[in-house]
């Protein structure tokens, strides 16, 4: 089922939960919706849900008004942080009750609660209580229940909150394999981004209530509009050089600033119209930690002393202490083909990929 939202606002009083939502959801995707708590995430779902009610703007449900329609009429499963399971029902009555509630008869309710346990993989489980089970044959269960209906809609609300991190990696891959075998439009809520780059079609990047910029995880990744998107996606986070200015020496384009940095920067950096765009603002250089490289000293070398480095298999997080650093590291991702220590001295360049310069003030990708 296609989704559309516009211009969806919720209020509570003062308080502005979402504020002017727009965006197209493909049939059959997975989206995530990601941001910080508080974010508005939650607010979204529920009114798509209609738990909540909308204070203006609409919501299409392939191409029909659902705004105002109450939740049972929405066709939609959804599965919450808290499992809510039925403790004095076992797991193949907890699968079928939502076919007991419409009062589908007892032979017909209990084979499709068998199918869909199959499908979920708990179909050992069938004659268990909720008790009985680990957090994430419990979730599994909750996921059942949901699918039972055969919703045109899964929403599902933070669902892997409660697990420890190696079940939360697992039911990862579950929900992506569910969502894929059953072709079902899902929207899951997250504040994890590595959870929503692993799992999702495309996501909904949120802030304050308003959308900051929908896309696939990797354009995300490597092509942010704004410092927040930037910050956001990427573990270990980017490195921020504040207050600089955007010039050409030499007829390389270079990124300073009054502490004493002075990084060389690739060549569309040297767009006369990004030059204009950065005269007289105070800019932001971003780089992910994997744009460094290695090189050998020279004159447009960055010069950089280790402070310490942490293996990480195949490669190694090696925070830098470098001239103009004004009490920061940088954080720079290598490989392990020579393992630093302490006190060692590097010597880096930029690559291409991976640095953006933001408006210092309004966080604006200005190249």
């Amino acid at each position: 089922m296609k989704v559309s939202i516009k211009d969806v606002t919720k209020k509570y009083g003062a308080n502005i939960a979402v504020k002017d939502f727009s965006a197209e959801l493909p049939d059959g995707h997975l989206i995530c919706l990601l941001g910080p708590s508080g974010c508005g995430k939650s607010t979204l779902l529920n009114m798509l849900s209609g738990i909540v009610d909308v204070t203006s703007g609409q919501i299409f449900f392939d191409g029909k008004d659902v705004t105002k329609m109450p939740p049972d009429k929405r066709n939609i499963g959804m599965v919450f942080q808290n499992y809510a399971l039925y403790p004095h029902l076992t797991v193949l009555e907890n699968i079928a009750f939502p076919l007991e509630v419409l009062r589908v008869p007892k032979k017909e309710r209990l084979e499709k609660a068998e199918k869909i346990a199959s499908l979920v993989h708990v179909e050992n489980l069938l004659k268990r209580f909720p008790g009985q089970l680990s957090g994430g044959q419990q979730q599994r269960v909750a996921i059942a229940r949901a699918l039972i209906k055969k919703p045109s809609l899964l929403l599902m609300d933070e669902p892997l909150s409660n697990l420890d991190a190696r079940l939360r990696l697992e039911m990862r891959d579950e929900i992506r394999r569910i969502q894929q075998e059953t072709g079902i439009t899902t929207i899951f809520v997250t504040h994890d981004q590595e959870e929503a780059m692993s799992i999702s079609d495309s996501i909904l990047l949120m802030k304050d209530g308003e959308l900051v910029q929908s896309s696939t995880c990797q354009e995300l990744y490597e092509n942010p509009n704004c410092r927040f998107t930037a910050d956001f996606i990427g573990n270990p986070p980017t490195n921020n050089l504040e207050n600089g200015r955007l010039f050409l020496k030499d007829g390389l384009p270079h990124f300073a600033n009054e502490t004493g940095i002075d990084f060389i920067l690739g060549e569309r950096f040297s767009d006369a119209n990004l030059m204009e765009k950065c005269r007289d603002k105070k800019i932001t250089l971003s780089v992910r930690p994997e744009s460094f490289m290695l090189t050998e000293k020279s004159d447009s070398s960055i010069s950089a002393r280790v402070e310490r480095s942490s293996l990480l298999g195949k490669e190694q997080i090696v925070h830098l202490d470098f001239k103009g650093s004004d009490g920061k590291f940088l954080r720079v991702i290598l490989d392990n083909e020579k393992i630093f220590s302490p006190k060692d001295s590097v010597y880096l360049r930029l690559k291409t990929k991976g640095v953006f310069l933001f408006d210092g003030e309004s966080g604006e990708r200005l190249g």
